[in-house]
């Protein structure tokens, strides 16, 4: 995070797409700032779901900032 405030970023938005990566996100200081139901999401000329790959619980993708 200090090369972010170095850059003069005041936060930074990442996706949390598995427990492990939301649980490493919490303990580093991220909040969450939306959940994204991961089935709703496809892309426009493939009709596949973006968050295929995620590994949450309730199907959720997190939206976190810090």
């Amino acid at each position: 995070m200090i090369l972010f405030a170095e850059l003069g970023f005041d936060f930074s938005v990442g996706f949390a797409t598995s427990e492990k990566s939301l649980m490493i996100d919490k303990k580093i200081g991220y909040k969450c700032a939306r959940k994204i139901n991961m089935l709703s999401y496809r892309d426009s000329d493939t009709g596949e779901t973006v968050f295929a790959q995620a590994e949450l619980k309730h199907n959720c993708v997190h939206v976190m900032y810090k």
